[in-house]
Order: C-alpha cells, then sequence, then structure tokens
C-alpha cells in the first residue's frame, strides 16, 4: 500500500496545477506534487467519464498487477478539499487550453500519445481485414472510442498476422489463443470479445518484426507468459532455426540469454494439434495481398541484420497468408488545442525535461508535459513514473522562483463534468456486475451508459 499524503486545504493552498489527463502520468506528477509538501491543489482534466488512462483501457486484462498503480490516483482523491476529477471534459473543445492556463499556475499535458497509429505507407493497407493493435486493444479492453467498432468475425478467421513484436503485439497474441472460458472470461475483458473467440477458428498466428531476433522489442516476461499460454492451449511454436543457430558463438548479455533459453525451450514443443504460433524474423512488408477488397496475404522483403541491429533488404521475397492483419507499429501523439503555439515533433511535445517549447524553442511559461506526450510513445509505466516526477521537480523549482504567473480567475469546470464521486457510482456498479458474472470487473463499454449509471 502507497503511504498517506498529507494534504493542504484549498483554502492554504496558492499553487494551483491543472493535469489534462488522469493516466499514470498525471496521476505519478500529481502524487510528487503533493509529496514534496507545497501547499498544492490538483485539479484533473479527463476526457472520459473514467480515470486511469492507459492503466484502464490499455494494459492486458490478465495483468491486474500492473494496475496497482491505480492506487497512487486513488489516495490522492482520498481529499476532495484540493484534488479534484473533472472527467467527461475534453480541453480543446469544452475548454480552450488557454483559457485553462488562466486559472491555473501550472497546466500539465499528460494526456498521452495514442491519438492515431503509424502506418506502413504500403499497397493494399486500406483493405479489409487489416486493424491497428490500437483498435484491437480498445476493443477488448472496453474502451467507449471502440462502442461501435466491428470486430473482425473471429469464425472466419484462419491465419492471423501480427506486424511488429513488442509488448502489445504479445498481449494480442495472447487475446487471441487463451483460452475465453478458463484465462479470459474471470478477467474484465469485454464480454463480446469472449463471446467472439469462443467462435474462434483460428489455426495460425505469426508475430513478425523486421529486424533479428536479438532485436525482438518485447519484454521477456511477456514472451514467457505467451509460450506458457501457447503449450497450454495446444499451440506448437515454431521459429526459424537459422535465426537461433545465428546467435550461436555470440556474446549474449542476461537479458540476451534468457531470451533465447526461452526460444530454444519451446520452439518445435509436440502438441498434437495443427494449431501454430510462429515468430518471424527480418521480414519488412512489402505490400498486401488483396481479394475483393479483403486481405489474403503479405508480401515481404527478406532482410538481414548485422551485428549493429542495422536490417538491409537481400532483394529476395516472400508472401504469407494471412485473414487477418494486426499492424502493432506504434502511436501517433497529437495536439489537443495549439492556441499556445506549441512546438509538436516526432510523436512528442517540444520541451526541455518537461517544460513545454514553441516550435523555435522557446519556453511557455507555467505549461508543462509529462508522459508520453513528453517522450513519445515508448517505455512501461515504471519508466512514466519516473519521468513524470522529474516533471514534478521542475514545476516545483518554478514556483518556489517565483517564475509562474498568478491565476487570473478561479477554475470554472464546463457543468457537464463528472466529479470523482461519480465516477464512484460507476466503479461500484463495474465492480458488482463482474462479482455477479465472475469476473473481475464488467467495464461499461460506451460514453453514454456511463454517464447514466454516474449521473443517478
Amino acid at each position: 500500500m502507497l503511504r498517506s499524503i498529507r494534504h493542504a486545504s484549498t483554502q492554504s493552498s496558492p499553487f494551483r496545477v491543472a493535469i489534462v489527463g488522469s493516466g499514470p502520468a498525471g496521476f505519478y506528477t500529481a502524487h510528487h506534487l503533493y509529496k514534496s509538501g507545497a501547499p498544492v491543489a490538483v485539479d484533473f482534466y479527463e476526457r472520459l467519464p473514467a480515470p486511469y488512462g492507459l492503466s484502464r483501457y490499455g494494459v492486458a486484462p490478465d495483468h491486474p498487477e500492473v494496475k496497482n498503480c491505480e492506487e497512487y490516483l486513488d489516495l490522492i482523491m482520498d481529499n476532495q478539499e484540493n484534488s479534484r476529477f473533472i472527467g467527461n471534459v475534453t480541453v480543446g473543445e469544452d475548454i480552450a487550453l488557454d483559457e485553462l492556463k488562466k486559472q491555473y499556475h501550472a497546466v500539465v499535458l499528460s494526456y498521452g500519445s495514442t491519438a492515431t497509429d503509424n502506418t506502413l505507407g504500403i499497397p493494399g493497407e486500406d483493405a479489409e481485414g487489416i486493424i491497428p493493435a490500437r483498435q484491437f486493444v480498445n476493443w477488448y479492453n472496453s474502451h467507449p472510442d471502440a462502442a461501435n467498432w466491428q470486430p473482425p468475425d473471429l469464425s472466419k478467421i484462419r491465419d492471423v498476422t501480427i506486424i511488429g513484436n513488442g509488448n502489445v503485439a504479445m498481449d494480442v497474441a495472447r487475446v487471441l489463443i487463451g483460452s475465453p472460458s478458463l484465462h479470459w472470461d474471470p478477467t474484465d475483458i469485454a464480454l463480446a470479445t469472449v463471446k467472439a473467440l469462443e467462435k474462434s477458428a483460428i489455426q495460425t498466428v505469426s508475430i513478425v518484426g523486421r529486424r533479428g531476433v536479438l532485436q525482438s522489442a518485447f519484454a521477456n516476461k511477456e514472451l514467457r507468459e505467451l509460450l506458457e499460454m501457447a503449450a497450454l492451449n495446444q499451440f506448437s511454436f515454431q521459429i526459424n532455426s537459422d535465426e537461433l543457430n545465428a546467435m550461436a558463438g555470440k556474446k549474449l548479455g542476461r537479458v540476451e540469454k534468457r531470451r533465447l533459453g526461452l526460444l530454444e525451450k519451446y520452439v518445435g514443443t509436440a502438441v498434437d494439434s495443427s494449431k501454430v504460433l510462429s515468430f518471424e524474423y527480418n521480414l519488412a512488408p512489402k505490400s498486401f495481398l488483396t481479394e475483393n477488397g479483403k486481405v489474403k496475404g503479405v508480401e515481404y522483403n527478406i532482410n538481414k541484420t548485422d551485428d549493429s541491429g542495422k536490417a538491409t533488404p537481400t532483394g529476395e521475397t516472400t508472401t504469407e497468408p494471412a485473414d487477418l492483419v494486426i499492424t502493432s507499429i506504434g502511436y501517433k501523439g497529437s495536439l489537443i488545442d495549439n492556441n499556445l503555439g506549441i512546438g509538436f515533433a516526432k510523436n512528442h511535445i517540444l520541451n526541455d525535461k518537461g517544460r513545454v517549447l514553441t516550435q523555435d524553442s522557446q519556453p511557455i511559461p507555467g505549461l508543462y508535459c509529462s508522459g508520453w506526450i513528453k517522450t513519445g510513445p515508448k517505455g512501461v509505466i515504471a519508466t512514466t513514473m519516473l519521468e513524470s516526477f522529474d516533471t514534478a521537480e521542475l514545476i516545483l523549482e518554478d514556483f518556489k522562483d517565483g517564475k509562474l504567473a498568478a491565476p487570473e480567475v478561479e477554475p470554472s469546470p464546463p457543468s457537464k463534468a463528472i466529479s470523482w464521486t461519480q465516477w464512484g457510482k460507476l466503479d461500484e456498479f463495474e465492480v458488482s456486475e463482474g462479482e455477479r458474472l465472475n469476473k473481475l470487473r464488467l467495464k461499461v463499454d460506451n460514453t453514454p451508459g456511463m454517464l447514466a449509471i454516474e449521473d443517478n
């Protein structure tokens, strides 16, 4: 459990901070501000009617321990006098960023960097059956943004290709091959996803990387979980033996040795099944093969990866069948409002260690950023925690040095705002419904439904 934080009351808190986003970056930043003992009052502005951001909607349903970070926000909100959750409010639409800035000493942009998806930019990419991992994750995690999304009919899909081999790709693969009733149903995964998985006809899941084994983007923990699940659910694991043989004689670090050991342990596992999980390396998508507007396969350029990790095309190509392609190649961030001239490049806000800059690298006093919108979409929650603490330190330093202008007006959240107490009603409902169905939680997956419970 977290230690209790001593809060000052609003009346004795001259230092007002607005944090845009209530995910890990936002609540870690706030936690560090409060822990400093400074007389701070924090308002969290969240576009959804529910808090926690990527923790609630990005973490895999079978990783509830990762969501323990949500305790940081829960602890902060235990004291309502100087902490407010202002949900269902989109900064840049319901309230302009420059108006928000007039109401606080400091505004911290912590809203993440998952607005859209990276694309491959190759022929056939707009074919039916090619979807971004973000959309698939939103679907199985009951994100309101996926409420009207029509998922692929898994009963008609045999071959799945996942392009990219990071941790998100591992999560997606586990969802596809895990037992719907035994593994997924007890979690907080969407009921619609469980029903779709129960009808699945998937026989092969291929995870494709453009470089070699040592350049795999997944963590060993996620690799082990996937390989164990594959064996448990009668998927044989395959990997090109040349890839493993190429590791012989190389000087490997501890993490790399562990990775290689896991791959060698599970490769070629004798399973009485036609179902296959395969890892494909040194393949760069060249084009998608389509028929009547639907994806039927992928054509790849074959690469060769040198010892420095650089991949070079060999001039050869190969093709593989695919009824469903899930691209897991990263996200794109965006500006929610640019009436302050905020600089933006390479999927993140231009900043100096957390102080927001203009496009010509001039600081914007009182404006800060933390999390993926600060660094770009990379790293795990623990990484976000540390760099959010760094941003909080800068805010405290600037406040102490008198660099932050006093607010011009009192904060005035829009009337549509959802409070922490109202969120509590939805939280209680979801947990109760989950208990009724022997699940951890049953998330309400659409904004109108969430608001109906919160406004009751």
